[in-house]
């Protein structure tokens, strides 16, 4: 759900963050991710029939042929695929559709489905459960069968997909097994990125039934990284810096959408993406890999299970305090600040997304601000007296201000969380000879 808050602010000289967010313990946004809902027949053409896929083989063999259902993203629609077993794993099944191999050849697609295959059994798997858990998770396996299919072929729109309903035997529309769509256009160093952050989808929702899609796209994101791929740079894109993902570029030009809900009526935007990782990945360095993985299998969702998990381990900090945290990492990413506590350990990045201010005084009129979206204004070279008055309506939102001094005397950050009943609110800072 995005909500948005009109404020009104004018401000003489600093540079400073504003952000929204809640003062109190929420499960925002719970929606499926690269999932569709099960009672969605609206979508489904009227001519499309109540059909199952065949049953499994045992020890499926090479060549053995399947019509899977996929789900055409598109047209929103469900059809049936034939596809053929290329390549047999120790864990995995490798089809791939027929109408693919005959667009490629049958050489070029054994040869793809090989490389899927060894590389999802040597690497992705093993790297994947070690991080994540085992697939079959809390619901068991669908079909007794330990190997996961993954499903090759050309689509639009998406570069692969897990749709959790194939867990579902009562599931019309369900394949009866635990399977991974992939787009074969993407080449196999983008698909090896693409099928880990999928594989750890069907892992965490065969532990975690439900939760916000922050933490799952951010989580699954950061398996790429555990993974491996990310700190090589034959996996990495032209100007990708090492354990950044794809979307970390986009999060950097665009940090007013909201870390936090993801809107289930608007596509995803890639953004979002990008601020979800880097967040799991702050969140991983300052309190450790294993916070994430205990949340994977915590039966609490959201803000309240990462704040338990976090308060056994003995941290006493709140989400809020985190974000804000965070905020100052990406606005700085400064190691030698207080401990590491506003930088990056394992990768640099700050972001780009922020204003310049020339002239004063000045004032904005309605700026609007998503739920845990941040809007950065940047000031040089001001008076060394100076005034931030913010109005806006307390109701039912708190509004986050960070400001950030450089003078002579070096950096001075402050943070505040506002959850009173004022209109106006006045922030009256001050340095000697101020940089920024």
């Amino acid at each position: 759900m995005r909500s948005k808050n009109c404020i009104t602010i004018s401000f003489f000289a600093l540079i400073f963050s504003l952000f929204i967010l809640s003062p109190i313990k929420m499960n925002e946004a719970k929606i499926p991710y690269h999932l569709l809902p099960t009672n969605d027949e609206t979508y489904l053409t009227s001519n499309q029939p109540l059909l199952h896929s065949q049953p499994y083989i045992e020890d499926e063999p090479f060549g053995n042929q399947e019509e899977f259902w996929i789900f055409d993203y598109t047209t929103y629609t469900r059809n049936q695929m034939l596809s053929t077993l290329l390549a047999v794993g120790s864990i995995c099944y490798i089809y791939m559709g027929n109408a693919t191999i005959d667009d490629i050849g049958l050489s070029e697609a054994i040869s793809m489905c090989e490389t899927y295959r060894d590389e999802f059994d040597t690497v992705i798997y093993p790297k994947a459960v070690e991080f994540a858990g085992h697939p079959d998770g809390i619901l068991g396996d669908i079909d007794g069968d330990p190997h996961i299919t993954i499903l090759l072929y050309d689509f639009p729109s998406v570069t692969g997909y897990y749709y959790a309903p194939n867990d579902d035997p009562s599931y019309p529309y369900s394949n009866h097994r635990e399977m991974i769509y992939m787009d074969t256009k993407i080449g196999v160093l983008e698909g090896f990125k693409t099928l880990a952050h999928e594989f750890n989808h069907l892992i965490f929702a065969n532990n975690d039934l439900e939760d916000a899609s922050f933490f799952a796209e951010g989580i699954a994101e950061y398996s790429i990284f555990y993974t491996g791929y990310l700190s090589n740079s034959t996996f990495l894109l032209n100007g990708q810096g090492i354990n950044q993902t794809d979307f970390t570029e986009y999060f950097k030009y665009n940090t007013k959408n909201s870390l936090l809900c993801w809107d289930p009526n608007l596509p995803y935007l890639i953004e979002n993406y990008g601020s979800a990782y880097l967040f799991i990945f702050y969140l991983a360095e300052k309190y450790g890999t294993d916070v994430i993985q205990q949340f994977i299998f915590d039966e609490d969702d959201g803000i309240e299970s990462l704040e338990s998990i976090l308060e056994a381990k003995g941290f006493n900090v709140s989400f809020n305090e985190i974000f804000m945290n965070w905020i100052v990492a990406c606005i700085l990413d400064l190691p030698e600040l207080n401990n590491n506590l506003y930088s990056f350990e394992n990768t640099d990045f700050t972001v780009k997304d922020i204003l310049e201010v020339q002239d004063f005084p000045t004032s904005e009129v309605q700026l609007d601000l998503n739920y845990y979206g941040i809007d950065i204004r940047k000031i040089d070279s001001p008076s060394d007296n100076f005034t931030l008055k913010v109005e806006t309506p307390r109701d039912p939102y708190g509004l986050g201000v960070i400001s950030i001094i450089e003078d002579a005397n070096g950096l001075n950050i402050t943070k505040n969380m506002v959850f009173d009943e004022r209109d106006t609110i006045l922030y009256h800072l001050s340095g000697d000879d101020i940089e920024y």
